[in-house]
C-alpha cells in the first residue's frame, strides 16, 4: 500500500485590497465574497469618497484596487483617471453598476486591468479578476523596467564609449539605472588587492532615491573586505563572473547580518570586468521591500556592468596612448638637448682653433682634448640610442655561452682600475662561493656591459678615496651580483623611476655628473632579456646597492644554449671603448 503524501499547511498569500465604494450593501457583499475565497487571504480596506481615497493611497501598502466609478465627489472615468494617477503601480479593477461597453473599453485602454459589472460577478470571477490584475500589472511593470533598462544600457553605451570622460556621464547613467529598476540605491565599487592577496573594495559613485541618505562617505563602505565581513562566497562568485542577487532574508547568516545593518532588503550585485581582470562591481539595493528579480532585469543589469567595463578599458587605452605620446615628446626633447650640448661645445672649440687665434700649443692641445671628449660623448649617446632601438625592437641577439661570474667580475674590475685612479676609488671584489658554483648561461659581453655601467655609476657618485664593492653569491637557483657604493644615496621617491629612459636622480639645475640617463634603462633591458631581474636598495646619505639576478647554469643548459639560435638575440662584439664611456 502506498504511503499517502504528507500534507503541509502552506501560508496563504495575503492580498491587500482597497475597495472604493460608497454603497454599504455592495461593500458588504464584496467583503463576504472575498472572505470566502479559497487559495488566498484578502485584507479588505474601504473608502467611500475620492478625496479620502487619494489621501489613503499616499501611504501605500495596497496590492489591488476595486473601484466604483460613481462616488459622492466624483463620477465616470474621471474617477479612474485620478486614482490611477495617484497610484500608477497598483492594479485597478473597475466595478461599476453600468454595463457600458464604450466606457469599459476606454478604461482598459487607459490602464484599468478589468471592467466588471455589479450583479454579474460571482466569487470565482471576482477572485480570479483580482489575481489576474495583480499578475498582469507585475508583468507590465517588469516589461516596462526591462525596456527602461535597455534604454539605459543603450544610453550608457552611447555616452561611455564615445568619450573618455567617464566622470561626466556616470552619475546620469546610475540615476537612469536606479529609476528604471525602481531601487533605492545604485553604486559602483572598485577592487583593491593587498600584497597578501586580501581584497577590499571602495565605493566612488552612487545614486540614491529621494528620501534616502547617501552612504558613499561611510567608513564601512570604503574599506569593506569581503572575507573579513563574511562575504567570501560573494568574492568567489563575482570573480567567476556570476551575479549575486535576491532578498536579504534568503541569504546566509553573515551575509544577512552585513546587509541588514546597512538597511538593505533586496539587492543585485553584477561584476565588472575590464578585459579579463575583475575590476569591481555595480550594486543595486532596495531598502523598502523584498522583490523578485526577473531575468529581463538581470540581463539588463549585466549588460550595463559589461558596458562600464568596456568604457574603463577604453579609457585605459586612451590614457596609455597619451602617456606614450608624452614619452615620445619628452624623448625627442631630451635627445635634442643631450645632442646639442656637446655639439655646441665641439663647434665652439673647433671654430677657435680654425680661426688661428689660439697660438699657445698647450692651449691648443687642451682645446683638442676637450673637443675629442665631446665627440666621444656624442658617440656614446648615439651608441646608447642604437642599443635601445635594438633591444626594444628585438633586433639584438644574445650570444649565449657559459659565463663564470667570478672571472667576469675580476676582468671587469681590472680593466676599470686605471679609469678610477684619479678619484683614488678602491674597487673590492667579494665572492665567497667557489667559482664553479657561480656559472650562468648568458651573453658575456652584455653582462660585462651591465657590470661596467653599475660600477661606473658607483664610482661617479662616490667621493674620492671611498670604496666600491662588487659581490656575487648564490640566491636559490640564481646568481645575484651586487655593486655597493658609499655615495650620497637616492631619495625614496626617485627609486621607482631610476630605470626609466633619461631619468637621473640629480636635478638638471644642480647636476654635477655627466651622462644622458640611459645606462640603467639599457642594463635593465639586457638583464630582463636573460630572464633575470634588476633592482636597487638605497639609503639617503649612506649609499646605494644596485643588483641583478640571473639564473645559474647546468651542463645541459650550457650545451643547449650553445646549440640554439635564439630568434631575438645573438652574437655581438664587445668594444672596450664603450666601457670607458660609462664613466664620462
Amino acid at each position: 500500500m502506498d504511503t499517502p503524501p504528507v500534507l503541509t499547511n502552506q501560508p496563504l498569500e495575503t492580498i491587500r485590497v482597497l475597495l472604493i465604494e460608497d454603497n454599504p450593501g455592495d461593500a458588504r457583499l464584496i467583503r463576504e465574497i472575498l472572505t470566502r475565497a479559497r487559495g488566498a487571504q484578502f485584507e479588505l480596506e474601504r473608502t467611500e469618497r475620492l478625496s479620502t481615497t487619494l489621501e489613503r493611497l499616499v501611504s501605500g501598502g495596497i496590492d489591488a484596487i476595486l473601484l466604483d466609478l460613481t462616488l459622492p465627489d466624483s463620477t465616470g472615468l474621471d474617477t479612474f483617471f485620478k486614482v490611477h494617477a495617484r497610484a500608477p503601480h497598483v492594479p485597478i479593477t473597475v466595478l461599476s453598476g453600468f454595463d457600458d461597453e464604450v466606457v469599459a473599453i476606454r478604461a482598459v485602454r487607459e490602464g484599468a486591468q478589468d471592467y466588471l459589472v455589479k450583479g454579474q460577478v460571482d466569487r470565482n470571477l471576482l477572485v480570479r479578476a483580482l489575481r489576474y490584475a495583480i499578475e498582469r500589472k507585475r508583468s507590465e511593470e517588469a516589461l516596462q523596467r526591462h525596456d527602461a533598462i535597455l534604454r539605459t544600457v543603450s544610453h550608457a553605451a552611447e555616452q561611455f564609449l564615445k568619450t573618455s570622460d567617464l566622470e561626466q556621464h556616470v552619475a546620469v547613467v546610475l540615476r537612469e539605472l536606479g529609476l528604471a529598476t525602481g531601487v533605492s540605491r545604485v553604486y559602483i565599487a572598485e577592487n583593491h588587492w593587498a600584497e597578501d592577496g586580501t581584497l577590499s573594495t571602495s565605493q566612488f559613485h552612487e545614486w540614491v532615491a529621494s528620501g534616502f541618505k547617501d552612504k558613499i562617505g561611510r567608513q564601512e563602505t570604503q574599506t569593506a573586505g569581503m572575507l573579513s565581513v563574511g562575504l567570501g562566497r560573494w568574492e568567489l562568485a563575482l570573480g567567476r563572473g556570476q551575479l549575486i542577487y535576491g532578498n536579504v532574508a534568503d541569504f546566509e547568516h553573515q551575509e544577512r547580518e552585513f546587509l541588514a545593518a546597512l538597511g538593505v532588503v533586496s539587492t543585485v550585485i553584477a561584476p565588472v570586468f575590464v578585459g579579463r581582470e575583475w575590476w569591481g562591481y555595480v550594486s543595486l539595493e532596495d531598502y523598502t521591500a523584498a522583490r523578485d528579480w526577473p531575468d529581463v532585469e538581470l540581463d539588463g543589469i549585466t549588460a550595463a556592468a559589461g558596458i562600464l567595463g568596456a568604457a574603463i578599458q577604453k579609457k585605459r587605452g586612451e590614457d596609455a596612448e597619451k602617456r606614450v605620446a608624452q614619452m615620445k615628446d619628452d624623448f625627442i626633447a631630451t635627445v635634442s638637448h643631450e645632442l646639442r650640448t656637446p655639439l655646441f661645445a665641439l663647434q665652439g672649440f673647433l671654430d677657435l682653433l680654425r680661426s688661428g687665434k689660439v697660438q699657445h700649443e698647450a692651449t691648443r692641445q687642451e682645446f683638442l682634448a676637450t673637443a675629442a671628449q665631446n665627440a666621444q660623448r656624442l658617440m656614446a649617446l648615439v651608441n646608447d640610442l642604437l642599443d635601445i632601438s635594438r633591444l626594444e625592437s628585438g633586433r639584438t641577439k644574445l650570444d649565449l655561452t657559459s659565463v663564470d661570474i667570478g672571472e667576469l667580475i675580476s676582468e671587469t674590475l681590472e680593466s676599470l682600475r686605471s679609469l678610477v685612479s684619479d678619484k683614488q676609488i678602491t674597487l673590492i671584489h667579494d665572492i665567497p662561493e667557489a667559482p664553479a658554483a657561480l656559472t650562468v648561461v648568458a651573453d658575456r659581453a652584455k653582462l660585462r656591459q651591465v657590470l661596467v655601467n653599475l660600477v661606473g655609476n658607483a664610482v661617479k657618485f662616490s667621493d674620492p678615496r671611498e670604496s666600491v664593492v662588487v659581490s656575487a653569491a648564490l640566491d636559490g637557483d640564481n646568481v645575484k651580483i651586487a655593486v655597493t657604493d658609499h655615495g650620497p644615496g637616492i631619495a625614496r621617491e626617485d627609486l621607482p623611476r631610476l630605470f626609466s629612459k633619461f631619468y637621473q636622480a640629480e636635478k638638471p639645475l644642480t647636476r654635477t655628473t655627466g651622462g644622458a640617463g640611459l645606462g640603467l634603462y639599457i642594463s635593465k633591458q639586457i638583464i630582463e632579456a636573460h630572464g633575470g631581474v634588476m633592482g636597487v636598495e638605497s639609503v639617503l646619505g649612506e649609499g646605494s646597492t644596485f643588483y641583478f639576478v640571473v639564473p645559474t647554469a647546468s651542463p645541459d643548459t650550457v650545451l643547449s644554449a650553445a646549440a640554439e639560435d635564439d630568434p631575438l638575440y645573438g652574437p655581438r662584439s664587445f668594444d672596450m671603448s664603450k666601457e670607458a664611456r660609462w664613466l664620462m
